[in-house]
């Protein structure tokens, strides 16, 4: 099975680290964006299997970048994982109606983050 891609967003660079640190494991290829500009840039130039995007950004929000996600035709039915450490109801809801695969709050379990994965994609790793 060829490695899944995965982009994950976050302005926290350890959540990156971990995240990046995990999947890899599991044989996914990673990449990062530390804002909402750049998780941009990359999604309009690559295509990739899921997105983790964390919602509280400097800039554009993670919500923001959700919605631009799904106005895209070229990308629009990617998987979107959610990764936040915002409890509040209406942003969930929100997230929800753009068809979000998975609202995960912070603190996370790395193994829960990549069985999650693996439940949207398919098997992962070799």
């Amino acid at each position: 099975m060829a490695s899944q891609k995965v982009l994950v967003v976050d302005d926290e660079p350890h959540i990156l680290l971990i995240l990046d640190k995990v999947l890899q494991r599991y044989g996914c290829m990673v990449e990062k964006a530390e804002c909402g500009e750049s998780a941009l840039n990359l999604l309009y130039s690559n295509l990739y299997d899921i997105v983790i995007l964390d919602l509280m950004m400097p800039g554009i929000s993670g919500i923001e970048v959700c919605r631009k996600i799904r106005e895209d035709d070229r990308i629009k039915d990617t998987p979107v994982v959610i990764l936040t450490a915002d409890k509040n109801e209406c942003d969930k809801e929100e997230c929800l109606t753009l068809g979000i695969s998975d609202y995960i709050a912070k603190p996370f379990s790395p193994k829960k983050i990549a069985e999650r994965i693996e439940e949207i994609l398919g098997k992962l790793g070799p």
